[in-house]
């Protein structure tokens, strides 16, 4: 989301004059760990190996690098252009399911 297309649509979105931004809700990153890009991240399993092993960790570190480089895009992007909006994100580690009803 934060380069190419889609990064040149939120910096016009941004950048609009008399634009006003209060907050901004990105849900990204899930799937730069998972999804297609996993298989990138594994080796290839042998039965000697624990599942630490079967990571490929100088290519997860550089993912987990890239990842952090986009939200610091993102933050320089809303300190430069609207400082005071809340950045609200969410991830999918422990989610925990209730029956509760929430009210924004």
């Amino acid at each position: 989301m934060m380069a190419g297309e889609q990064w040149e649509k939120l910096f016009k979105t941004l950048t609009r004059p008399k634009m006003r931004c209060d907050m901004m809700l990105l849900s990204a990153g899930g799937t730069d760990i998972v999804g297609r890009c996993l298989l990138t991240l594994l080796r290839q399993r042998e039965d000697w190996m624990t599942w630490r092993d079967c990571i490929n960790e100088q290519r997860f570190q550089h993912r987990l690098n890239q990842i952090e480089g986009a939200y610091n895009e993102l933050i320089a992007l809303r300190d430069d252009y609207h400082p005071k909006a809340w950045i609200f994100t969410h991830d999918y580690d422990r989610a925990v399911l209730s029956d509760k009803p929430i009210r924004i």
